[in-house]
């Protein structure tokens, strides 16, 4: 009995071990002035890493991970995994390359991209336009800054201040989902300023890429929204005397439109300065991976600058239709112009996805 006892425990490890197998792991390099995305076939659901290591996001658009070192030069490797939608799991060895070009990793097909090489310098702004909107810029470091511009949506200006000598990065996703990334080099000899970024087009000129609302379509929005009642009641911020809600957020074909209202409680004139809409990290850290990008209405209706004293004004605003990942929140910022009365307030998807279909 005892030897038939002692052979069951001899063969239980054994058994055990086929039933356990190891995940190869995928080499990945970062470094502290470039990001490193990875693209994957489907999207992200769950990430982890050690954060003050490495700092990972997911980007706009969901199955893109965005990677960047959070300190410099470190030696040994450390882990990433990743699950996606598809129900497959991924491990990454994470190591760190100074200057590195290794900074886009598609894993559907298992290789690396190469990067679009350019040369920047702190006297001259570098333009990229693009076959499609820009939905996420990226740019590694703050050396230099990648930035679309105002109202329009298919261009993104590049600028640098200092001189610099070391890689970094720039990369660009696009509303038809095309991933790009440039490694940028200062150079004081660069003579290229301008480039059309994609697939040819049967003409060499830059095509501004915008979705006109005609006068007829804006005007039924605005009759439509006017003679809705208030929808949240519990949207909104105060700051010192100026009460900002949000009444309403509707949805009509690509618009998102939303209705707020700014009360001012005292008897001194609140004048706004400027208003500003942007999508932002929830967790900020020493070293982001990813910048504020920000959005530009396609136009307001009923908006005032001056609220005089014990006023209030109830206005719209409409985008270009957008979701918010869940990372991230949408910020509406109101600075007053020689004052303290600032109004900053944080929207996360949710509110987004209860908008009400004109």
């Amino acid at each position: 009995m005892r030897k038939v006892i002692l052979f069951i425990f001899l063969l239980l490890p054994f058994s055990l071990s086929s039933q356990i197998q190891r995940i190869e792991s995928k080499n990945v390099y970062v470094d502290f002035t470039n990001t490193t995305h990875l693209i994957f076939p489907t999207d992200i659901k769950y990430f982890s890493s050690i954060e003050d290591i490495i700092i990972c996001r997911k980007t706009e658009i969901e199955n893109i991970l965005s990677i960047k070192s959070n300190t410099q030069d470190w030696k040994d490797k450390t882990t990433l995994s990743v699950a996606t939608a598809d129900g497959k799991f991924y491990n990454f060895d994470v190591s760190f390359s100074e200057n590195n070009v290794k900074t886009s990793y598609y894993i559907k097909n298992d290789s690396i991209g190469v990067p679009i090489c350019l040369g920047v310098n702190n006297f001259n702004d570098l333009h990229l336009l693009f076959n499609s909107p820009v939905k996420y810029v990226d740019y590694g470091n703050d050396a230099i800054e990648a930035i679309p511009v105002e109202n329009v949506q298919n261009i993104v200006r590049v600028s640098t201040f200092d001189k610099f000598n070391f890689l970094t990065n720039v990369s660009v996703i696009t509303a038809d989902k095309h991933f790009y990334t440039f490694s940028l080099s200062y150079n004081d000899d660069e003579k290229n300023y301008s480039f059309l970024v994609g697939e040819p087009q049967d003409k060499k000129e830059a095509i501004l890429a915008q979705e006109d609302l005609t006068d007829d379509s804006k005007e039924a929005i605005i009759n439509f929204i006017q003679d809705k009642g208030r929808s949240f009641t519990n949207l909104g911020v105060k700051k010192s005397s100026i009460l900002f809600s949000i009444y309403n957020i509707f949805v009509r074909d690509n618009k998102l439109i939303f209705r707020f209202n700014l009360k001012n409680n005292s008897n001194i004139k609140y004048d706004i300065d400027y208003m500003k809409f942007y999508i932002v990290d929830k967790k900020i850290t020493k070293q982001s991976a990813s910048q504020e990008i920000e959005y530009t209405p396609l136009f307001l209706d009923n908006f005032k600058s001056t609220i005089e004293g014990k006023g209030n004004n109830t206005y719209s605003v409409c985008f270009e239709k957008f979701t918010i990942p869940d990372n991230k929140y949408f910020v509406i910022e109101i600075n007053e112009k020689n004052g303290g009365r600032h109004v900053y307030y944080k929207i996360r998807n949710r509110e987004i996805e209860q908008a009400d279909h004109i």
